[in-house]
């Protein structure tokens, strides 16, 4: 009768399709689970919580860096740099590009605590190369390559990532515009508030690809080529650090290419490309004035951060 009734269940476990799946590291109490600490986030940790449900408490990771590296070796060290990186900063993404050619090869620290219901709680830490292609730790560990070249040369090898052949032969043109955009913006944007020693991020931020006529398999990043010009600010809150740059220092950057995509099943492509027309900005923490128009009224407006009366523009 035993066998029968084994037989039974065997049979309806293979019509069914059922199968019970297993925790091989993640059974018992934490101080005895096998994680694999090479690659954050953690499909172990996941798959544990998953089963475990309202038993497991997961928490957020805290990050840091540990090695301020790039592709001239060792940079100066920027408290609070991690905030770009970290899953609550997704919105600074592209501010972090901005830093790859300093940061890009550095070592960051994950530690995640976890505890479980009637059992002692345990952190894990993971070591692993900072984030430099996806966004929240994904692909840390494709390593990023750097190039420089000029832009010009760039453009003549890769047509096959721009739109079309015009937006190829006016790439080196459309750099020399945009970077003409953030010198005027430059030598009109004071800091917010009279007591404060920065400005904006606006240095940082990257053209549209769309304008920039490349297809979208890489990104048009300014890199900054002085780390010292960085710091970050709190908010209005108080919490969260902002990054931002510092007034009356002389900063310098580059364009740059991020080509990020797939090379095969398992193999990503991680590239950055440097294009050697160096410039250098400055803002200043001095009030400034502007020239507003307004048809044939004309207007200065003088202040730490002069703005045009509605209904008027600045003039060109």
């Amino acid at each position: 009768m035993k066998r029968f009734l084994v037989a039974a269940l065997c049979i309806s476990l293979l019509i069914t399709g059922t199968s019970t799946p297993t925790y091989a590291a993640t059974d018992g109490c934490p101080e005895t689970w096998t994680i694999d600490t090479s690659q954050f986030p953690s499909n172990e940790l996941r798959l544990a919580k998953a089963k475990l449900g309202p038993n497991m408490i997961l928490s957020d990771a805290e990050v840091q860096i540990i090695e301020y590296r790039g592709e001239d070796g060792i940079s100066p060290k920027i408290e609070n740099l991690q905030t770009l990186i970290s899953k609550d900063s997704q919105g600074f993404t592209e501010f972090w590009r901005s830093l790859l050619y300093h940061y890009g090869q550095s070592k960051v620290q994950y530690t995640q605590r976890v505890e479980v219901k009637g059992c002692s709680p345990r952190q894990f830490i993971f070591l692993q190369n900072i984030p430099t292609g996806g966004i929240g730790g994904d692909y840390t560990n494709s390593t990023l390559k750097f190039k420089k070249l000029n832009s010009k040369a760039w453009a003549d090898q890769n047509i096959q990532e721009f739109s079309d052949f015009k937006s190829q032969s006016n790439f080196s043109e459309y750099l020399k515009k945009i970077t003409s955009e953030k010198l005027s913006f430059a030598s009109k944007v004071r800091p917010y508030r009279a007591n404060e020693n920065f400005v904006t991020p606006n240095l940082l931020a990257p053209p549209s690809t769309q304008a920039s006529g490349l297809t979208g398999r890489q990104r048009l990043i300014p890199q900054l080529l002085t780390p010292d010009c960085l710091m970050f600010a709190l908010d209005e809150t108080g919490k969260q650090f902002n990054p931002v740059i510092k007034v009356n220092q002389v900063c310098k950057f580059s364009w740059s290419v991020h080509i990020f995509k797939p090379k095969g099943a398992e193999e990503m492509v991680n590239e950055l490309v440097i294009f050697d027309e160096v410039t250098s900005v400055s803002y200043s923490k001095s009030g400034g004035s502007i020239t507003c128009t307004k048809g044939k009224l004309t207007k200065k407006v003088l202040g730490t951060n002069p703005k045009c009366p509605k209904g008027y523009k600045v003039k060109a």
